[in-house]
């Protein structure tokens, strides 16, 4: 590990510090998302239920039960039913929009993170190029152990900024349609709820 650092220099060392940060990101984002949707599996049927039923103490004790994004969402949804339909609307989208801003921090980073690193591979590239012309003006091209140093570094910083960015991006990918089934499922809950109090 350290004759790689040696190799790649401080470019390798920022793309390695960059992709540690990214991946702790993603292993908390992913542990967070599978709770909220595990979370909110089988208890909201039983919620609307209760409100069929006429129950509302008992469909708001359910959501309180459920400290997750769903509950807190049905939870305002219950409690917010004395305005009228375009305030209701509005009151929920905005507080939606707020809780899935929450689930979604955190995501700009690794998205960040993952379109950085090919470029600071990049960097070495071209760090590494300007290294091999140095050496050529100084000692000649006749020694190609003199030249390796400058084209280790440019290929060894290339080929770890893109096998960090690759898997960040992908998974990237998979986290943030992840926050959008959480997301079309609490809107999905709202208008349920919603049918059920207006009679729609």
């Amino acid at each position: 590990m350290q004759s790689l650092i040696n190799q790649g220099g401080w470019i390798l060392v920022a793309i390695l510090v960059s992709s540690f940060i990214g991946w702790l990101v993603v292993i908390y984002k992913w542990l967070v998302i599978h709770f909220e949707k595990k979370a909110s599996v089988g208890w909201p049927e039983s919620m609307l239920g209760s409100l069929e039923t006429k129950d509302l103490p008992a469909a708001i004790g359910v959501c309180h039960a459920n400290p997750n994004i769903l509950g807190r969402v049905l939870s305002k949804a219950l409690g917010s039913q004395r305005l009228r339909r375009e305030m209701f609307e509005v009151q929920m989208a905005r507080f939606v929009n707020g809780e899935i801003s929450k689930l979604r921090s955190g995501l700009g980073l690794v998205s960040r993170i993952a379109a950085v690193s090919p470029l600071l591979g990049l960097l070495g590239t071209v760090a590494g190029l300007v290294q091999t012309f140095n050496v050529i003006t100084v000692h000649g091209a006749n020694d190609p152990a003199l030249l390796a140093g400058g084209i280790e570094q440019a290929l060894l910083t290339t080929q770890v900024g893109l096998v960090v960015s690759i898997p960040l991006l992908v998974l990237h990918c998979l986290l943030q349609s992840s926050v959008e089934d959480v997301e079309l499922s609490a809107h999905l809950y709202i208008k349920k709820v919603q049918a059920i109090l207006c009679g729609a």
